[in-house]
């Protein structure tokens, strides 16, 4: 759904495929964050948290945690635990800019980390593996830095998704993926990647359609064993 005022408070919502709770931004536009979501019981009987204002969080164990419009805000230390079963929830940081996000567990869950229209943040230090799906996804989200994660053994290590531009990647260990280390996702332009590893995926790095100008050194892809750039053999990669 494309959510606008919204009251979501005292119901329980456990044990679903995906999320818990997950409300989806089409438009560019700040007000479909103006939600109240309080007091749900979810999976794992631990809380879920929605933000729409600044915060600054630290140390809590929480089941999913929602960030959308919450400019300037602090998250450290963190851990996301969804359903022990479903691999389900995620952090959701939509149309949230300039806030840090530092030591964060949220490992076998749906996503680790899904920023959507979310620029000049800085995720860094954080571990997302193990996850259905991703372990950080970045679509439509510009000039971020992603630096010092481990995102093994998900579907797709580190995505940028479609339409993100001038992010810099750099540090980041994306091994034993099922599908790709590191994508570079369709339409996504001037994005700098240094100093990555990814090896033994299927995919070490997979550049999508139209993602153009995007600047690689020193990156290493090794026994990866599908397409990609990289195959079997362990190479430093590197293009300008």
């Amino acid at each position: 759904m494309d959510p606008l005022n919204i009251i979501l408070t005292n119901n329980t919502l456990k044990e679903n495929s995906e999320y818990d709770i997950y409300f989806y931004i089409w438009t560019n536009s700040d007000t479909r964050c103006n939600n109240i979501m309080e007091n749900n019981t979810v999976s794992g009987d631990t809380p879920i948290k929605f933000f729409n204002s600044t915060v600054n969080l630290q140390n809590e164990i929480l089941s999913e945690l929602i960030l959308c419009n919450a400019d300037n805000s602090n998250i450290n230390n963190v851990t996301i635990i969804g359903s022990d079963s479903k691999k389900n929830n995620a952090i959701l940081v939509w149309r949230t800019d300039n806030s840090n996000f530092t030591n964060i567990n949220s490992s076998n869950n749906y996503y680790g980390i899904y920023l959507r229209y979310s620029s000049k943040n800085t995720l860094a230090n954080n571990i997302v593996s193990s996850n259905k799906y991703c372990g950080l996804y970045t679509p439509y989200s510009n000039n971020n830095i992603i630096t010092n994660n481990t995102a093994n053994s998900n579907n797709v290590g580190i995505s940028t998704g479609w339409s993100s531009h001038n992010n810099l990647i750099t540090n980041n260990t994306a091994n034993s993926n099922d599908n790709t280390g590191i994508s570079i996702g369709e339409y996504s332009t001037n994005n700098t990647l240094t100093f990555n590893t990814a090896n033994n995926n299927s995919r070490g790095l997979r550049p999508d359609i139209d993602s153009v100008n995007n600047t690689l050194m020193h990156n290493t892809f090794c026994f990866n064993f599908n397409r990609g750039y990289i195959y079997s053999t362990c190479k430093i990669f590197i293009l300008v």
